[in-house]
């Protein structure tokens, strides 16, 4: 059962699915359409899930589900993956890919793969200064606290220790 992101407790689990560009806002009114009416008919083990969808920074999308109200089984959050990849076949875009991590420098986002942070830190196009998108959130409360962070307070921060001594 669908509601409103608002009404779900900050121990909501959540996914986070990253694309690799900004969301055009056609794209976002049919992710919000689509989703509306999947999470309405949403079930694990033939129970409904109370869950709820957000769009955030045009590219982030959050799947949360209130396992308070009803736990989620494996094959609840199989469906949820296959909606998700259905979106990705539709729209064109990757969402499932988890190797890529998001900065923000002045303003704007920088997509980069895992496997290019190193040598991304050493030509100076991300610097300690910079924030990026913890994906690694696990439930609401963490998503509106801990989701935009400075690289210094996160997994990243490993790239940067010479940056962060200095």
């Amino acid at each position: 059962m669908f509601v409103p992101i608002h009404t779900l407790p900050t121990s909501a689990r959540i996914w986070v699915y990253t694309s690799e560009r900004l969301f055009s806002e056609q794209e976002q009114n049919l992710i919000s359409l689509k989703f509306e009416h999947f999470l309405d008919s949403w079930q694990s083990h033939q129970l409904d899930v109370r869950s709820s969808f957000e769009i955030k920074e045009n590219r982030f999308l959050i799947v949360a589900v209130d396992e308070s109200y009803h736990g989620i089984s494996g094959c609840g959050i199989d469906k949820s993956l296959h909606f998700v990849q259905e979106l990705e076949s539709e729209l064109g875009i990757s969402l499932t890919n988890k190797t890529n991590v998001v900065f923000e420098k002045d303003e704007a986002q920088i997509v980069l793969p895992f496997v290019q942070i190193k040598s991304a830190t050493s030509e100076g196009i991300i610097s300690s200064e910079n924030f990026y998108f913890n994906t690694l959130v696990v439930n609401l409360g963490e998503l509106r606290t801990n989701f935009k962070i400075n690289v210094k307070e996160g997994w990243v921060k490993k790239y940067f220790l010479t940056t962060v001594n200095n």
